[in-house]
């Protein structure tokens, strides 16, 4: 098992499907479960800096699409064929990439149909490209049911989220 510091804190910046910043929350690593912490490290140290594949049991019900460079990366959960949650891993290291993937993950939620119909502003998630806290994980919950596989998924997502912004780059 991973010794994890107490001093690793990260902060979460939960969207909304219209594109608006619910709030900024600081976390930290070492209030995580260590069993699921681990078991995310085991997965993106295993799985490479891209993959698209369903995750170990208990949670083989679960698709993760993940895609990383050094210090950035994005991650979309999905159960089944619905995307779940999708989310950008920022550890603050590397400016340009971050500006470059928020870019991307901006657009690409941009074009989601739902965020088209609910949107309030012109440009949602506009907010993300103005947070300074690092390391940070922008996160869009895609379903508004409070199931179980929500749950779930909400929970792996800060667990991959902590594994990846304090992993090393090679994960």
């Amino acid at each position: 098992m991973t010794h994890t510091p107490s001093n690793e804190t990260f902060y979460t910046a939960p969207f909304a499907i219209d594109g608006e910043l619910l709030g900024i929350g600081a976390s930290q690593v070492s209030a995580l479960s260590p069993r699921w912490l681990e078991f995310s490290r085991e997965v993106l140290r295993t799985s490479g800096p891209v993959f698209d594949r369903s995750l170990p049991v208990p949670f083989d019900h679960v698709r993760l699409r993940f895609t990383s460079a050094p210090g950035v990366a994005l991650a979309t959960f999905s159960i089944g064929a619905t995307p779940t949650a999708s989310s950008a891993f920022l550890r603050g290291t590397h400016s340009t990439a971050e500006q470059e993937l928020l870019q991307m993950f901006v657009e690409s939620a941009r074009r989601v149909k739902i965020v088209q119909r609910a949107k309030t502003t012109p440009e949602p998630f506009a907010k993300a490209f103005t947070i300074s806290e690092r390391p940070l994980h922008v996160v869009i919950a895609w379903g508004t049911e409070q199931d179980e596989d929500a749950r779930t998924v909400s929970e792996l997502n800060t667990h991959f989220a902590a594994a990846f912004l304090y992993g090393q780059d090679g994960v």
